[in-house]
């Protein structure tokens, strides 16, 4: 489709429907791998459950929102203007969707036994 921005995991361009999603919602993170890295985040270390930190030099800055429409939105204008970025170091990305991280504690011999 003319005119549609192009993202790195959609090196053939975007359907109609693509195109249409990204005008309403933003792009699907994924579309902008290997640009963006995905990471896992444990619960708590940011106010909200979306979000992306841009590495650059000995300091980095975190955006963080409360949906996954926000989350897209500002991967899309991190990547549309991310250009002479000096000492970039990278572009990470979290996001509520990720599977939940359970543990499993069971006490020792000893400790049960106090």
């Amino acid at each position: 489709m003319s005119g549609a921005p192009q993202y790195p995991g959609r090196p053939n361009g975007l359907s109609k429907f693509e195109a249409e999603q990204v005008r309403d919602h933003g792009p699907d993170p994924k579309w902008l791998e290997p640009w963006a890295q995905h990471v896992v985040l444990f619960p708590g270390v940011t106010p909200e459950p979306y979000g992306l930190m841009h590495l650059h030099g000995d300091q980095s800055d975190v955006s963080t929102w409360g949906d996954q429409d926000g989350l897209s939105r500002g991967l899309d204008a991190m990547y549309r203007s991310h250009t002479q970025c000096d000492d970039c170091g990278g572009v990470l990305y979290f996001a509520l969707d990720e599977p939940r991280l359970r543990a499993v504690i069971e006490l020792d011999d000893e400790e049960a036994s106090e």
